[in-house]
Formats: C-alpha cells, sequence, structure tokens
C-alpha cells in the first residue's frame, strides 16, 4: 500500500487530540531514577492520574536516544498498558 499520498495531521491537529484525550486525567510524571550516559537515557517514572473519581498510579520505564539535547527517539513502557477492560 503506497503511503505517500495519504494525509497526515498535523501539529495543531494532534495538539487538539493529545489535549482533549488528557482532560479530566491531569496526569503527574514523577521521575524516580534516571540514568544517562553519552546520547542514552533511562527513567523510571511514576504516574499518577483520575479515571472514573479514582486516583491511579502506574510505573512507567522509558528509554531514550538524544540527539543535539533533545529527544531523537524514545521507547516507554508503562504497567497495565497490555490489561484489557
Amino acid at each position: 500500500m503506497d503511503h505517500r499520498h495519504q494525509r497526515r495531521p498535523g501539529r495543531g491537529e494532534l495538539t487538539e487530540l493529545f489535549a482533549a484525550a488528557m482532560t479530566g486525567l491531569l496526569p503527574t510524571l514523577t521521575i524516580q531514577n534516571l540514568l544517562a550516559e553519552d546520547d542514552r537515557a533511562a527513567c523510571q517514572m511514576t504516574e499518577t492520574l483520575t479515571v472514573d473519581g479514582q486516583e491511579r498510579t502506574f510505573f512507567i520505564a522509558g528509554f531514550y536516544r538524544l540527539r543535539g539535547g533533545r529527544i531523537a527517539s524514545a521507547k516507554i513502557y508503562r504497567e497495565g498498558s497490555a490489561e484489557i477492560g
């Protein structure tokens, strides 16, 4: 399938999408551990948010590649992200 001609969302559309998805959740990230060396970093965090009026906390691990002082790529693993229903 040729994907070159498919419409891709712009920055504004993505900002609106994520803003709408986060409304009411009010997530807070807290860094527990951070290791960095050369162009790589690893971070262990907790995410606290409110779902259906209940506060929930999830554990997150992030692995990053850095370029020019910015995140060039990231792999994020979140506890419970594979759970269904």
